[in-house]
């Protein structure tokens, strides 16, 4: 039987934008989540296998009478994964991915569950750190000294648009809407959401907002010229983290193990938090978060955290932070001069250092520039 062709024009112009399409009976709502379920299903069936189990689809086979049976191998595959040291997800995923596999078994899977509701009680979830506004500053005049103007720039929109590290990861120039690219009198930027992580329960079309005046001038200098298909971060996640880790190193922010005290994951708490404090307006950060409920919104919020990080350090590391902060403005003011002046970023930390005898001698460019890269003190090349 040949399938039904499109009666009108509006068919035809759906039927066009549906081909590369492929609807899957399923809830599952990215495609990324699909293909992480399927690994974690090949990870369980190895397991079932050196368990002496039989395969998955075997034991998917069984009769409803048989549900408690496979909820049990669950409960042990689960323990196993524990004492391995595995991340809880792939255990609450695997119990997805099997419910999803066949879904008349959803509702016999409580003893499964009732194992992870106890592998999150005996092992609470670590939030993510929340940084606070003095670190952000200080370290944005720590990266625009030595010359990260996109490092920078990421950074601020991940805080002040309260975004998941991703949504920056993955945005674009043309998803950017910067003063100059709105009506007139618009002081404020909007960053569109490609891929909403809520867009299945919330509104499918999001955008954050970011309305700091010194944040707005420092997104269009950094992407204000940037080509409409360029995204806004053109190297891996791996660069940035390493990037945001120097920065800390060297404002002398580190954990106890030794680490980076906080990770890309910190700046939407982090700006959420500050946001709190300032309006005092819990359902404008939900709107801006875009949270579903203000409960799941709490979770992130860490006023506390924030409020007393500073001075939970040493007199010298504070003295440290305060300088950088305050000098945020006057660098940026700098750096958007450079930029307007078409210096290249290499030279932006010799400019704004105090060393600057090299480039007015009489050396030759070349000897100029092996003098820069041999300094000891310079940032970390990309």
């Amino acid at each position: 039987m040949a399938p039904p062709a499109p009666r009108t024009p509006a068919d035809a112009r759906r039927a066009e934008s549906r081909a590369p399409l492929q609807l899957f009976a399923d809830r599952i709502v990215r495609p990324t989540t699909r293909i992480n379920r399927a690994k974690l299903l090949e990870d369980f069936e190895a397991w079932l296998i050196q368990a002496g189990y039989m395969t998955l689809k075997a034991i998917l086979s069984w009769p409803l009478d048989r549900t408690e049976e496979i909820s049990g191998i669950l409960v042990s595959y689960g323990r196993s994964l524990f004492r391995a040291g595995a991340a809880y997800y792939r255990y609450s995923e695997t119990i997805n991915a099997v419910a999803a596999a066949r879904p008349g078994i959803r509702r016999h899977l409580g003893s499964a569950w009732d194992l992870a509701f106890a592998w999150l009680s005996e092992e609470p979830h670590a939030h993510h750190k929340a940084l606070p506004k003095g670190v952000l500053l200080a370290v944005l005049a720590a990266a625009l000294s030595w010359g990260w103007l996109r490092e920078a720039a990421v950074f601020a929109l991940a805080w002040a648009g309260l975004l998941r590290i991703g949504e920056a990861l993955n945005a674009y120039r043309r998803d950017l809407i910067l003063p100059r690219d709105a009506a007139p009198g618009t002081d404020f930027v909007l960053l569109q959401i490609s891929s909403p992580k809520t867009r299945g329960r919330a509104a499918k079309h999001q955008a954050a907002h970011i309305d700091p005046p010194d944040i707005i001038r420092l997104l269009d200098a950094a992407f204000g010229r940037l080509p409409r298909g360029e995204k806004l971060w053109p190297f891996s996640a791996g660069t940035l983290r390493r990037r945001f880790k120097t920065l800390q190193e060297r404002l002398g922010l580190a954990s106890p193990d030794g680490g980076a005290h906080f990770d890309l994951a910190s700046f939407r708490p982090g700006g959420a938090t500050w946001m709190l404090t300032m309006t005092e307006n819990p359902d404008l950060v939900r709107r801006r978060g875009r949270w579903l409920s203000t409960r799941v919104m709490e979770i992130y919020l860490q006023e506390v955290q924030a409020a007393t990080y500073l001075p939970s350090l040493s007199t010298e590391r504070r003295a440290v932070l305060q300088q950088a902060s305050e000098a945020f403005s006057s660098i940026l003011a700098k750096a958007i001069f450079f930029i307007d002046s078409n210096i290249p970023q290499a030279a932006w930390y010799y400019l704004l250092s105090d060393r600057k005898s090299a480039w007015s001698n009489k050396k030759g460019v070349a000897e100029k520039e092996e003098e820069f890269s041999r300094r000891p003190d310079l940032p970390p090349e990309r």
